[in-house]
């Protein structure tokens, strides 16, 4: 798929083994945003995956997960140092006594020690709270991946990119959501996405972040 697109030309012959870099090679002209194509080459929807697995296990309601860790916080942030103490405790002297439990995670939060029970934002975290206490999962049932750059090398864009791309459409196919934040890192491919977008709206829309 990369060998697809030219990434770069050489400006003078270049022996076989010999170093590349940005004195042997000229960039393609960025094509102005105004003349890009928008939702020309709608991809056809993939297939939803069949038949995937996952390591985990199933619970006696018929919910699953993939890990059996206990979740512990507190009413108060003043209590976020006892909390950090009995976390360590747990791990050390419980934790090697059930091997059924892969960890403990420590919750701790920035709410109350002095702030009002009453006042209009005090549902907010009281109402997180009490759904982390009802909820024995950490996230949710939809998955959503975020893509981000971690320093890109010379060899992201034959090797990284297309793994985690061929990744994210395996993901996907089975319910999965998949972004990138750093739009702005597209703009020099940003002409191979446009034509893809689903339809005018969300092209112009991308453009937008690149201009």
């Amino acid at each position: 798929m990369v060998k697809s697109f030219a990434i770069g030309y050489t400006v003078r012959d270049v022996a076989k083994g010999s170093w590349i870099d940005e004195s042997t090679v000229t960039l393609p002209k960025a094509p102005p945003l105004n003349t890009l194509p928008r939702a020309t080459k709608v991809p056809e929807p993939q297939p939803p995956q069949e038949d995937y697995t996952f390591e985990g296990y199933r619970n006696a309601d018929g919910s699953v997960g993939t890990k059996n860790l206990l979740g512990i916080t507190t009413s108060v942030h003043c209590m976020a140092d006892v909390e950090d103490y009995v976390v360590k405790i747990i791990e050390r002297d419980l934790l090697p006594k059930y091997l059924s439990i892969d960890g403990v995670v420590d919750l701790n939060h920035l709410y109350g020690c002095g702030v009002a029970i009453n006042v209009p934002a005090a549902v907010v975290p009281i109402r997180t709270i009490h759904n982390i206490a009802l909820n024995p999962n950490f996230g949710g049932e939809v998955m959503v991946v975020g893509m981000q750059c971690g320093g890109s090398d010379a060899f992201s864009g034959v090797t990284t990119n297309p793994a985690v791309g061929y990744d994210s459409d395996l993901l996907v196919r089975c319910g999965a959501t998949v972004m990138f934040s750093e739009v702005t890192e597209v703009r020099d491919a940003i002409h191979l996405l446009t034509p893809r977008a689903i339809n005018e709206e969300v092209g112009r829309r991308l453009l937008e972040e690149m201009a």
